[in-house]
């Protein structure tokens, strides 16, 4: 089983985890960002030689979260889908409906654009902007400046990081991005890319590699 990192935030615990989640266990609610449900299928469409197998990959990685935390509350942040419908969606509203008794929400992305009426049969509660749960602002995209009042956790920006080690090896790793009033978490889809990141000195960043969670 995979093990997360502690990480102490805006006065609350959070459990970061190598399949790119986030875990709150005050509130028993896991957060994931930027799936991108379908994707694969999108491309395949297109004559794209993706494997269908990132699709499974990231709903295995969903069922383990699942499994491993006792949460009660699940929510995706925003680009949870990546285009219009394909069976890719069918796949995943089946994998959520043999979970009946979590509650599963999402905080629409700019990629989210099925009707409301898709997303209920995943049994989905949907925000349109953002979930409040004091003193933390949940919601896809990162403020455009500091919110004075809310810690923010976000996804949309798909943070990376390069890692340098002996000689000229360089590692472009996702991961999560702490600064001092926003958390941005890495994309939890399998094939979503990496925005490279240079954080100042007083931000934290928690790269992702293999099954393990890293401290820098």
């Amino acid at each position: 089983m995979m093990q997360a990192v502690k990480h102490v935030w805006g006065g609350e615990e959070f459990l970061l985890h190598p399949s790119k989640a986030l875990y709150w266990p005050r509130h028993a609610m896991l957060v994931i960002a930027d799936l991108h449900v379908g994707k694969v299928n999108h491309f395949r469409k297109a004559g794209m030689a993706v494997p269908e197998a990132v699709n499974q990959n990231n709903f295995q990685r969903l069922t383990a979260l699942l499994e491993q935390f006792p949460a009660r509350h699940i929510l995706f942040l925003g680009d949870l889908t990546h285009s219009n419908w394909n069976k890719g969606w069918d796949e995943f509203a089946a994998l959520l409906n043999t979970w009946p008794h979590h509650n599963f929400s999402l905080v629409a992305g700019n990629h989210d654009i099925l009707p409301s009426s898709t997303y209920s049969t995943a049994n989905l509660t949907v925000y349109r902007d953002e979930m409040i749960v004091p003193p933390f602002r949940l919601a896809h995209y990162p403020p455009d400046q500091n919110d004075t009042e809310y810690f923010t956790i976000s996804g949309h920006r798909h943070p990376g990081i390069v890692m340098r080690g002996k000689g000229r090896q360089r590692l472009r790793l996702p991961c999560f991005y702490f600064q001092e009033e926003t958390a941005v978490l890495p994309a939890f889809g399998s094939f979503t890319g990496l925005s490279i990141i240079k954080p100042h000195q007083q931000e934290q960043v928690f790269p992702v590699v293999d099954d393990k969670v890293l401290t820098v």
